[in-house]
């Protein structure tokens, strides 16, 4: 670097290189300076404030442009560390919040659609927030699992006990009418009838009796009714 003054025409006064500037050469602010032979120089000019002075620098060119050089290059390599942790956050997030989410959201979709056994499979690497909420949903579906056998259980049972009570309801009048049946026929003097009558009451109570199961064949039915 060379310093000079130079007054408010900008015009060389004094030199700290004479063979570089001379007395009377017009040198201004960023503007560019060849001297016979020796490179080229930027000047940076301010004002000193005394009789319209001003100092002035001239700088290499090339040691401004390299120096430019060196700022793209930090630039450049902030803006390449700026992607590239850009590029780790985007998939930070989508493995520990997006991913997570759309498990949530899937599982979501199988309980609408009645599939009351699906749990979710928890990555433990997982933030213990999420950890948290799909224990909480998997806690959710086996406890709508529970409540809807017991919903079915409850069901059987009222069932089963309407069904006791119209037997209950319709066992007097057959078994009188069963009797009434039986006093006709020893009145007529009918013993095999009375044996055959006799021998199918006792089957078809038999049946009744086994009424405690909750299923029954096909073939058990037929015969039942027949």
């Amino acid at each position: 670097s060379i310093y000079l003054f130079t007054d408010e025409d900008s015009r060389v006064l004094i030199s700290e290189n004479d063979v570089e500037f001379s007395m009377g050469d017009t040198v201004k602010n960023s503007e560019t300076y060849v001297p016979a032979g020796n490179g080229d120089y930027v000047m940076f000019t301010q004002e000193v404030g005394v009789a319209g002075l001003r100092l002035s620098c001239a700088v290499l060119s090339e040691d401004v442009y390299a120096g430019m050089q060196r700022m793209q290059y930090l630039l450049g390599g902030i803006a390449l560390g700026a992607l590239l942790l850009v590029v780790l956050l985007g998939i930070y997030l989508h493995r520990n919040i997006v991913r997570p989410l759309q498990t949530l959201a899937l599982a979501t979709c199988q309980i609408e659609k009645g599939n009351i056994d699906y749990q979710i499979q928890a990555d433990p690497h997982l933030a213990k927030e999420f950890l948290d909420l799909i224990g909480l949903f998997n806690g959710m579906t086996k406890e709508i699992k529970n409540l809807k056998i017991q919903n079915y259980e409850e069901m059987l049972e009222r069932k089963n006990a309407e069904l006791k009570y119209l037997q209950m309801q319709l066992r007097p009048h057959f078994y009188l009418n069963a009797i009434t049946t039986i006093s006709s026929l020893s009145m007529r003097g009918e013993n095999e009838k009375i044996q055959e009558f006799i021998q199918a009451l006792s089957d078809y109570l038999r049946y009744l009796l086994s009424d405690n199961r909750t299923q029954a064949t096909v073939e058990g039915e037929v015969r039942h009714a027949v």
